[in-house]
């Protein structure tokens, strides 16, 4: 069974990466226009924070302990698991920012305000 190279594997992980750099850009800077004010999270909201982001790097990383075992990832190779954990890996980041951003910047782009309730 054909191993994928150290170098293009080092790209492929360079390009996820690289993917979820404008996902950063676009919650931070919602984040800090939404606070108005000099701190954008208080202690309670970076303890939330903090404790959520936990919660899903220790999801994402129970399956990719999985997949790094050598003898389960030779079995899981090719299989809907492998497909389900990059996508979960890539939907919480990503997505997510995404729809943060087309909620966020939607009435800036058409015009039309969204309701307050």
């Amino acid at each position: 069974m054909d191993r994928v190279p150290l170098f293009v594997w080092s790209v492929l992980v360079t390009a996820v990466y690289i993917l979820i750099l404008p996902a950063f850009g676009i919650i931070s800077h919602i984040v800090r226009q939404e606070a108005n004010k000099k701190e954008a999270f208080g202690t309670l909201g970076m303890i939330y924070a903090m404790v959520a982001i936990g919660v899903i790097r220790i999801c994402r990383g129970l399956t990719g302990v999985v997949l790094a075992n050598s003898s389960i990832d030779i079995i899981l190779h090719d299989t809907y698991y492998v497909v389900a954990h990059f996508h979960y890996v890539l939907s919480i980041g990503a997505v997510f920012a995404i729809f943060g951003g087309v909620i966020h910047w939607f009435p800036l782009f058409t015009g039309v305000g969204l309701n307050n309730f």
